[in-house]
């Protein structure tokens, strides 16, 4: 999940790993920088606690500290990132309740938090973003919802959750002039998301048009 470090500017950064809020109080009273960044990854006090699911240092760091809250590392990841990434649901909720942005980044390799949670197959951490008001039609690079990265890995229990909660089947993306997610499906040779898109009303034309099906 992370590693402490003996740099004396980064102690703040080892408090928040260790969750330890008196530390993390006490630092900031002295004056630590709570928004430094690792030299390396460019990662935050804020960013390890989320990565940790440190609750007690997200709340110290925020509330107390004036954490940049969507203060990214150096590939873009924010501190919800992060909280998806590894599956720490309170934590995620937590960013979201203090006005952490559900939608950064949306171009580049590091994914927007719901599209990291779908990769993830994490069913629970995205029933908590969209329960907290992320867009469960979030879009990515080239324009790709959450739905279109669940049929394309063929994820047939997220792909029933995704469109349970609301998600347009038939977005439309960038990808090969608009390719939506039977598309990603079909391609893929995920038969059974397919089947399951179809019954839910998808328009197959799309991915007959490309050859797909």
């Amino acid at each position: 999940m992370g590693e402490k470090t003996d740099e004396p500017f980064l102690r703040l950064w080892d408090a928040a790993f260790d969750d330890d809020e008196m530390k993390v109080s006490m630092l900031l009273a002295m004056g630590e920088d709570v928004n430094q960044q690792d030299p390396d990854t460019g990662s935050t006090p804020l960013y390890i606690a989320a990565q940790c699911g440190n609750l007690k240092a997200i709340n110290v760091l925020i509330s107390s500290g004036g954490a940049d809250i969507n203060l990214a590392k150096k590939d873009g990841a924010t501190p919800l990132c992060a909280a998806a990434q590894y599956g720490k649901n309170e934590a995620a909720l937590a960013l979201i309740e203090a006005g952490a942005d559900s939608e950064t980044p949306r171009d580049g390799d590091v994914a927007p938090p719901l599209h990291i949670a779908v990769i993830k197959n994490n069913m629970e951490m995205v029933m908590t973003l969209v329960d907290a008001g992320v867009n469960v039609n979030q879009r990515w690079k080239e324009g790709i919802t959450p739905l279109f990265t669940a049929a394309k890995f063929g994820y047939s229990d997220m792909v029933r959750l995704l469109i349970k909660l609301g998600a347009n089947i038939n977005a439309a993306s960038k990808r090969e002039g608009g390719a939506t997610p039977i598309c990603a499906a079909a391609q893929f040779g995920q038969h059974m998301v397919v089947n399951i898109l179809e019954k839910a009303g998808a328009d197959r034309r799309p991915a007959e048009a490309l050859g797909f099906l």
